[in-house]
């Protein structure tokens, strides 16, 4: 056999090992995730790292409830005015039932999220 011939059946070996060895990776065949979250009783929820996120994506935006958007509409930035809405204004109410935000496009998660911090009397951590 001459060069090339060795290094062409050298490269379909290679390509034929690399094939095998690719396969579509996903959370429930690697990490046993069914695509759900988690028990709301089994994590603590944390302001700072899963609600407040949830809240500057999806509500403390302009024409909502952002700083000065006015209109009577609360404005949901920082521990102490979230607090202050679902103490005055039913805030836990209003996502639960899916009323807030409007447009009703909170990820189940994140509205899970919202709703167990309530529930764990939305300490600010």
């Amino acid at each position: 056999m001459t060069v090339p011939s060795i290094r062409n059946l050298l490269m379909l070996a290679l390509i034929g090992v690399l094939l095998q060895s690719c396969y579509k990776d996903n959370g429930e065949d690697l990490y046993g995730l069914d695509g759900q979250c988690a028990e709301p009783t089994s994590q603590t929820y944390y302001f700072s790292e899963d609600v407040q996120p949830v809240f500057e994506t999806n509500c403390a935006i302009s024409g909502c409830h952002a700083a000065g958007n006015g209109g009577g509409r609360v404005a949901l930035i920082g521990h102490e005015k979230v607090s202050s809405a679902i103490d005055n204004n039913d805030l836990r109410r209003r996502v639960a039932e899916g009323s807030m935000p409007p447009s009703g496009d909170l990820a189940p998660c994140d509205k899970q999220a919202i709703l167990s911090w309530i529930d764990q009397n939305y300490p600010n951590n």
